[in-house]
């Protein structure tokens, strides 16, 4: 009788094959790169429910499907960047001015 490899009785166990290591070697090597690239938050346009989080320079269409609100579809992130909002500004700076605040 033939002794069986640790991965023929992990994929019994399991029902899979565990990835090889040439897999697990460049798994690793994307979690690396991807820590240094900067993210953002996209938000369901229904219900403001976090969809995915995505990198800055992403720029093609993303599907999405909200968990909460069941929104489904194709989101552009273009129009989805968080834009500044100055006239929150302007009203801080006019209540500090108002209470003679600097």
């Amino acid at each position: 009788m033939r002794m069986r490899t640790s991965r023929e009785i992990w994929q019994d166990h399991t029902g899979h094959v565990p990835p090889s290591p040439e897999t697990l070697r460049n798994l690793e090597l994307s979690r690396k790169r991807a820590e240094t690239v900067a993210t953002r938050e996209m938000h369901c346009p229904m219900c403001g429910f976090l969809v995915q989080i995505i990198p800055v320079t992403q720029t093609e269409l993303v599907f999405v499907r909200c968990r909460k609100c069941k929104f489904t579809g194709p989101l552009d992130p273009a129009y989805f960047r968080r834009m500044k909002r100055l006239s929150a500004y302007y009203t801080q700076i006019n209540g500090r001015a108002r209470r003679n605040i600097r």
